[in-house]
């Protein structure tokens, strides 16, 4: 059964402790605070070859210029694996152009005139409905992005009946662009925005379009005049239930 990296590695241990700090399993030190060469340190009970920070290390020290070395091993783990699940996160839609939250050209670290944790609460959605509104607008939905080759060849991985599931905790809708067909969405999708009177459901595009507003730039539902809100997960909120125990149900079955 293959999962998340993240998981194997939470899982089985990895002796270089620099990607997951408070993971027990791992080794008290790095390799290089344990005076060994880091490149050379063969005792991860995770397969090095699959080490993201071994191969980060490989290319800053060998001036290889390339992770490739990776490659094999995870094509190894693919091609004996037929229940795979695949856990994934921002990094996955950074090659589409969307920006992640937390790296150097991350959401959180852009200047706006209220954090970003605190413009994407509940709280800040209910108080501030028209700066809530105009952050998700131009921030959370990019309607020009496209499936890029990580979403595409996991679609291929489960047309191919290789792949069981997809866990994200992205909200950009683009595995499904690329195909997918069973994805378990975390966080929500910017491409279902509900009505909280009459449970109308509309579109990004619609959100995006303007059409129906009040003076304050907030959407209205035009069935109702209810108030509508993402069906996305914001802080404060909790994950839904659903949705979360499909997930579990995937990644253990």
């Amino acid at each position: 059964k293959s999962s998340a990296a993240s998981d194997v590695y939470k899982r089985q241990g990895c002796s270089r402790m620099i990607c997951w700090m408070r993971w027990e399993p791992c080794l008290p030190k790095t390799g290089a605070e344990q005076g060994d060469d880091p490149i050379k340190k063969r005792n991860a009970s995770f397969p090095l070859d699959l080490c993201y920070t071994g191969a980060i290390q490989n290319t800053t020290i060998c001036r290889k210029g390339s992770v490739s070395f990776m490659v094999p091993a995870l094509e190894k783990i693919i091609a004996e694996s037929d229940h795979i699940v695949f856990f994934g996160g921002a990094g996955v839609s950074t090659e589409s152009g969307i920006p992640d939250f937390r790296s150097v050209d991350g959401l959180y670290h852009q200047q706006f005139a209220y954090p970003p944790e605190t413009m994407l609460s509940h709280s800040f959605y209910e108080a501030h409905p028209a700066e809530f509104f105009d952050f998700y607008r131009t921030k959370m939905i990019a309607l020009n992005a496209k499936p890029n080759r990580c979403h595409t060849k996991l679609a291929e991985l489960e047309r191919a009946g290789k792949l069981d599931a997809v866990v994200t905790q992205n909200i950009d809708g683009l595995h499904q662009a690329a195909g997918s067909q069973r994805v378990f969405e975390l966080h929500g999708s910017v491409h279902r925005n509900i009505c909280q009177s009459c449970g109308a459901v509309y579109s990004a595009e619609w959100i995006c379009s303007r059409e129906h507003e009040d003076a304050a730039g907030v959407p209205v539902c035009p069935a109702c005049g209810g108030r509508i809100k993402p069906d996305v997960v914001l802080y404060e909120e909790p994950l839904d239930e659903h949705v979360l125990t499909g997930a579990v149900a995937a990644i253990a079955a």
